[in-house]
């Protein structure tokens, strides 16, 4: 009787030890913990067991091992820019996921679900079962079915999970640059109706209308970005629209970033009603909001440097002091010169307006900046790689007289 025992012991260990290192949520992780722990006590305690009790405990490992490796993770394919997701195939390799070398794929409809084979903690990748084959969705594609079992962990990021709330899949669309360019071209067009009319009955909707319109558009791209970062600006991204459709896109970007930087100048026409010797003071601030970040960063190196890596209760008070200060410099100047220009409550509301707008101004630059660089940086890989071709493919191969094999150069 003890060897068929010892057979059922160790046959549950391995399929609690498969279980264990399969991807199963933490819950059948925890499960899969403790029927290993019985099973080696049954092992190294199996003569002084009763037999009665060793039938009990196998029984009890076994429906105890059955419903853990029956919970698993569902998902739900989600793509936010389109109606299908495309699934690469993959086998299991030295421990890790890898594409099938033909590259096979499917193409998943947008609400299919599925279950979760495997994950790597480290990857951001889902394995799934397709008609019979395993394949690897990107988990920003997908969402948390709700048919998921209670106490089922969640993997995903809470990105993720803020990607695909009704906030994200706002951002992921178009209607956030829209509304931003509409109401650009609003303030444009209020602006240049009062300096080309001069109709005073104008003059105080259109002081109201423009820093709202721009205020607004500024407040968009601020929360978009701390929404998503710098997905908020995934049209112009060639990783997901191709090289050259995000080129086309960069251009009217670029066009709307230019008309928000000079969107100031107009607001000014109308404050001052066209005197040209007064100006909204803005540049102080700006210049703070751009080098705080950077003096603390050297503040920290010199620190660092100093004294050490040693970061305790004075670094931390020192590196605020050196933020604040920094900010507050600009903003006092700003500050003062705009309440001795516009009066007081006048200049701290043009002021407060300033600091939203340099802050948008400052992101939309950025997002330019950032997309341009990439940009040139992938026609100099593909002319160096193209150079590269050329001269390899020019080259030609000769036998000579001698019977050696020369090369052209």
């Amino acid at each position: 009787m003890a060897i068929p025992v010892y057979v059922c012991i160790y046959i549950g260990r391995g399929l609690a030890f498969a279980f264990l290192h399969s991807g199963l949520p933490e819950p059948s992780q925890k499960v899969c913990r403790a029927v290993c722990t019985l099973f080696l006590y049954l092992q190294y305690n199996l003569k002084n067991i009763h037999g009665t009790m060793k039938k009990l405990f196998l029984f009890f490992a076994v429906v105890v091992l059955g419903i853990a490796s029956a919970v698993s993770q569902k998902f739900v394919i989600d793509p936010l820019l389109s109606d299908s997701v495309k699934a690469y195939e993959v086998v299991l390799k030295d421990s890790s996921w890898v594409a099938k070398k033909n590259y096979a794929s499917v193409m998943l409809p947008k609400g299919h679900e599925f279950d979760n084979v495997n994950t790597l903690k480290e990857d951001d990748k889902l394995i799934m079962r397709y008609n019979g084959k395993l394949y690897e969705v990107s988990k920003a594609d997908v969402i948390f079915s709700e048919n998921n079992p209670e106490g089922v962990e969640n993997p995903l990021s809470e990105m993720s999970k803020i990607r695909h709330s009704q906030i994200g899949r706002f951002y992921m669309s178009l209607y956030p640059i829209g509304i931003m360019i509409v109401l650009l071209l609003a303030a444009a067009i209020m602006s240049i109706l009062y300096t080309k009319t001069r109709i005073q009955i104008l003059r105080l909707p259109t002081l109201i209308a423009i820093p709202a319109t721009i205020l607004v558009a500024s407040l968009i791209e601020i929360f978009g970005v701390m929404t998503l970062g710098d997905e908020f600006f995934w049209w112009c991204d060639f990783d997901k629209n191709g090289f050259w459709a995000s080129l086309v896109i960069l251009v009217p970007f670029a066009a709307v970033v230019a008309f928000q930087l000079y969107s100031i100048k107009l607001y000014e026409r109308v404050v001052f009603d066209g005197d040209e010797s007064k100006k909204i003071s803005i540049k102080p601030v700006a210049w703070s909001l751009v080098l705080c970040l950077p003096v603390t960063v050297g503040a920290m190196l010199i620190w660092i440097l100093a004294l050490g890596l040693k970061q305790d209760f004075v670094f931390e008070v020192v590196m605020l002091t050196v933020f604040f200060v920094t900010l507050g410099l600009g903003l006092f100047v700003t500050l003062k010169r705009n309440i001795s220009t516009l009066g007081f409550i006048n200049g701290i509301l043009i002021t407060a307006f300033s600091v939203v707008y340099i802050i948008g101004c400052i992101m939309s630059v950025w997002a330019v900046i950032v997309i341009v660089f990439k940009m040139i940086l992938t026609i100099i890989a593909f002319v160096v790689c193209a150079f590269l071709l050329m001269m390899v493919g020019g080259r030609r191969r000769f036998r000579g007289s001698d019977g050696r094999i020369y090369e052209e150069i």
